[in-house]
């Protein structure tokens, strides 16, 4: 993979939960690593939600498998001023590159 390919700056969050003062849980977002990243648009599309239509983008982020190699679906990743909710990661090329498909609500 050509690394000139990698040319967005991504930050993947991972949850982390604490407990407030009166032993409720505090979910917070914090940053596992920040890295260049390659994206493809694959779709937008749209459903009714409760009565409302709901539109959502698809983006595949691929990044260096090594920068990053313990990432799944239950992180998620801020780019571009918006948020993106893993739906699957998908590793090629001899664990070389991996790829994250992920959703947006527009």
């Amino acid at each position: 993979m050509n690394s000139g390919y990698l040319d967005e700056y991504i930050t993947i969050q991972q949850q982390s939960v604490t407990r407030d003062a009166f032993g409720g849980e505090v979910v917070t977002w914090t940053t596992y690593k920040q890295l260049w990243a390659g994206t493809k648009y694959i779709r937008t599309s749209e459903r009714t939600e409760s009565e409302q239509t709901v539109a959502s983008r698809v983006i595949e982020f691929t990044i260096w498998t090594l920068d990053a190699p313990l990432v799944d679906e239950s992180m998620r990743i801020s780019y571009d001023n918006q948020i993106f909710e893993i739906e699957g990661v998908l590793k090629y090329g001899r664990d070389e590159k991996t790829i994250l498909m992920t959703k947006v609500k527009i």
